[in-house]
């Protein structure tokens, strides 16, 4: 399971393909990725991207650590207080 929690709480299934968060703020957007199983390891991987070539990644406050399952990382973000997950089908630019 891959999850958003805080101001911001969503969950979302990804063991057969990667799971991606769209995040945005007035001070810029990023994409979270998480997949499990990389290989024959059978642990999670996650990661942030670009939203687009071109399009700067916020510099939001980050920190990994190990949840408490030992098998899974924990992504931290501090985020400002406008950030939304950008979901399917909301209405967003044609440029990106």
């Amino acid at each position: 399971m891959f999850e958003v929690t805080g101001a911001i709480t969503e969950e979302i299934g990804c063991f057969s393909k990667p799971g991606v968060y769209h995040l945005e703020s007035a001070e810029g957007e990023l994409l979270v990725i998480a997949l499990y199983g990389v290989g024959n390891i059978a642990c999670w991987t996650i990661g942030v991207c670009q939203v687009n070539e071109g399009v700067p990644i916020p510099e939001w406050p980050v920190m990994y650590s190990m949840h408490d399952s030992g098998y899974s990382p924990l992504l931290t973000l501090e985020v400002p207080d406008d950030t939304r997950l950008v979901m399917d089908g909301d209405d967003e630019d044609d440029d990106r």
